[in-house]
């Protein structure tokens, strides 16, 4: 269905109640009675709700570099570190004339915003950078249970109270650079490096395999925006002919780069409650990025409604949030409802592959507390053409690359009334 049908569809719907109601009946008249089209809304449509843990999301080549560990007494322990590769700028670097290093500097940018955690401001952070000694490949696949070996000595370890935003010449607010100084001997090996090792990229990186990031002091999620220009390697040095020299590595986007993420639920509630997957599921869910959480969702008697003959002209579902969830721990700016196969991949319904993405929804409103969706192709392919009514789940847009978390209330009427998770079809009967 186009989005201009949905859209004359919807004006005939002012003045609707929940549950099954006509419309008004104003204009009817005018049409001859064998015309005339039923419309109807209900909100009855059963919605079974329950946790479902992200193990692993695809973490290669990610936007953001994720670094830190927080503790939330809703959802646990979490931690987040990252490997990434240095890539030579050119084929055939040749360093001439007895190269000797004078100070290594490693610049990493702050994403916008480069934050998650119980407050705005970030406290002491300890970074710890290490050398790999375990390949990672750039055309390669990894999720964020992935590991690589790396060398038990860190190349830099220092804790201090980072900056996230900076002034620029007009005087406005950009994210901060981060500089840390690197041992000159590792700039010394790369500048001695042979004709062989920097012959190009696929070389460098058997001969320099990257870094790995982590931290053992933190209470909130940084991330860094490690494929901006700003973000690079600075290898200062001078030779037998020039005082003064300096030689970039860069990360680009054909730099691989890994997230891995850890998730403990042991110390809380969530790890206690067996799932729910009865009646209306669970009355309380839970959805976090970084591979935290995601809700199940089933709409198990959607297809009855293929007895009824009906054009299915909008399906608004509601998912609303608890009141006061977000007060200290922000919620996700939005979410997604995603189809699941058999083997638990994701993949985006009809609806979010719309010509206007904006009519699937899925942005957090504060003055309604929710998170609105328009799923109408999508019970539209379920009740008149057949397609399987499968799992669906909801999970954090940005999952890979952001901490957020929220509080989901549950379908289930006697408990949370008007104001629950729900699914509202309005429909024509021809």
């Amino acid at each position: 269905m186009k989005s201009t049908k949905w859209i004359c569809s919807l004006a005939l719907l002012v003045g609707l109640l929940s549950c099954e109601k006509e419309v008004t009946e104003i204009g009817v008249e005018i049409q001859p009675p064998g015309d005339r089209l039923e419309v109807n809304q209900t909100d009855t449509i059963t919605v079974r709700a329950y946790r479902l843990p992200d193990d692993s999301v695809l973490s290669s080549k990610s936007l953001y570099a994720t670094v830190g560990q927080m503790w939330d007494p809703t959802f646990g322990y979490t931690r987040a570190n990252f490997y990434t590769q240095w890539r030579l700028p050119a084929n055939n670097v040749l360093f001439e004339n007895d190269p000797v290093v004078d100070s290594v500097r490693f610049y990493v940018l702050f994403a916008d915003p480069g934050l998650y955690g119980p407050t705005d401001e970030p406290s002491a952070f300890n970074f710890q950078m290490y050398e790999m000694n375990e390949r990672m490949y750039s055309d390669s696949v990894y999720y964020s249970q992935k590991t690589f070996g790396f060398n038990p000595f860190p190349l830099v370890d220092t804790t201090f109270v980072p900056s996230l935003q900076d002034t620029n010449e007009t005087g406005t607010f950009v994210p901060d650079t981060l500089v840390f100084t690197v041992p000159n001997e590792l700039g010394q090996r790369i500048l001695n490096g042979t004709e062989e090792e920097l012959e190009n990229n696929t070389a460098f990186a058997d001969f320099f395999k990257g870094i790995h990031m982590k931290t053992n002091l933190s209470s909130e999620m940084l991330f860094f925006d490690l494929t901006d220009a700003a973000t690079r390697v600075s290898i200062f040095y001078h030779n037998s002919e020039d005082d003064s020299l300096q030689f970039d590595l860069l990360i680009n986007d054909n730099t691989q780069r890994v997230n891995n993420f850890y998730h403990d639920f042991s110390s809380t509630s969530l790890s206690l409650k067996p799932v729910n997957k009865e009646g209306f599921g669970e009355e309380i869910n839970y959805v976090q990025g970084l591979g935290g959480m995601r809700v199940g969702l089933e709409f198990p008697y959607l297809e009855s409604l293929k007895e009824e003959a009906i054009i299915i002209n909008r399906a608004e579902f509601r998912v609303p949030i608890v009141e006061g969830s977000n007060s200290v721990w922000e919620q996700p700016p939005s979410v997604l409802v995603v189809k699941l196969d058999s083997n638990g991949i994701a993949s985006f319904p009809l609806d979010f592959l719309e010509e206007d993405p904006l009519n699937y929804g899925g942005s957090f409103s504060e003055t309604t507390n929710r998170y609105t969706f328009n799923l109408v192709r999508h019970v539209h392919s379920v009740v008149n053409e057949g397609a399987e009514n499968g799992q669906l789940a909801i999970v954090i847009s940005g999952s890979a690359v952001r901490a957020y978390r929220s509080i989901l209330k549950g379908s289930d009427k006697a408990i949370h009334g008007s104001d629950r998770m729900k699914m509202i079809i309005t429909y024509t009967k021809p």
